[in-house]
């Protein structure tokens, strides 16, 4: 859970408050820190330059807007609460001044106490958000560790297999193209062993900078395992899918792996098998990976360091 130990800081532009004594016990309270600000220039600054929790303004503070004072809050800041404190207790004032996005409302007289707990439930509030916003940040980074590769930072297969299968029903449904390339380091088994892994694993992420740059945005790129990597081409022909499967060979091939560091490998290669939807032989997304598995078997066999399209 998200902790907080420093006090909550609250921007108070309010000469009535100020004036008072109402503010006394909340001076006091280890838990607050209270900011003043004498004109509407002074509280937009001081929301600009410091992280604010909560804003109290005077809706008589002089250069006032208030419509301008929420927008500026709020683009920093979405979730501060921000209140309003009048002297006025006409219906159409305050009706006008919610409309604005304000969270709520003080009307003069009141009590220190009614103050306190206005300003305790606002914070509580405001901690709430906050927790909120932590832990969909949290679940969001568990979802992407869980979605990705921990080396490359590519997708892992699981996930590619997942959007596989969704894009290969959607390419079927609606009578669309769809490609699959498979790629396999050459010999990269000489390479862990001569270098050791530290080396292999950097080669690796050069590898899957070399497939993220080579592809475009709507193209699935993942490690398949090991020194394997697999991508996905939705909306791509035959001639397309060959062209990028070549140019990702030849991304391998003219790529410096040593990064001018002579006691590193210079070079590797990769051979690539390639398929293609529609195709007789492709009734799901598993066939299709078959096929450019096959064809890489058979790029190995041919010699390495070329492409294969649609081979079993």
């Amino acid at each position: 859970m998200l902790e907080r130990n420093q006090p909550y800081t609250i921007l108070v532009g309010s000469p009535l408050l100020w004036s008072s004594d109402l503010l006394a016990q909340l001076e006091k309270d280890d838990n607050y820190r209270l900011l003043e600000a004498d004109d509407a220039h002074g509280i937009e600054k001081k929301i600009q330059n410091q992280s604010i929790d909560l804003v109290i303004v005077e809706e008589t503070l002089p250069h006032l807007d208030l419509l301008n004072l929420v927008i500026k809050a709020r683009s920093k800041d979405p979730d501060a609460p921000i209140v309003v404190v009048s002297t006025e207790l006409q219906q159409p004032i305050e009706s006008h001044v919610w409309r604005f996005g304000i969270d709520d409302m003080i009307h003069f007289p009141l009590t220190g106490p009614e103050l306190v707990n206005r300003v305790k439930r606002l914070i509580k509030l405001r901690r709430l958000s906050c927790q909120v916003q932590f832990l969909k940040e949290e679940n969001n980074r568990l979802k992407q560790l869980s979605q990705t590769d921990g080396l490359t930072g590519l997708m892992n297969r699981r996930t590619f297999n997942e959007t596989a299968e969704n894009e290969f029903s959607r390419t079927k449904r609606f009578h669309g193209q769809l490609g699959c390339i498979m790629g396999d380091i050459d010999d990269f088994k000489n390479v862990n062993d001569t270098y050791g892994h530290v080396t292999g694993d950097r080669m690796l992420k050069d590898i899957a900078r070399i497939f993220k740059e080579s592809t475009r945005s709507i193209d699935v790129a993942a490690r398949y395992g090991g020194e394997e990597f697999v991508l996905l081409l939705p909306e791509t022909s035959t001639a397309g899918v060959e062209f990028v499967a070549e140019k990702l060979r030849l991304g391998v091939e003219s790529f410096n792996f040593s990064h001018d560091e002579p006691q590193n490998p210079t070079h590797l290669t990769i051979s690539l098998g390639a398929s293609q939807y529609p195709h007789s032989m492709v009734e799901s997304y598993l066939d299709l990976v078959e096929i450019a598995d096959h064809a890489l078997y058979e790029a190995k066999r041919q010699g390495k360091n070329r492409v294969v399209l649609n081979k079993l």
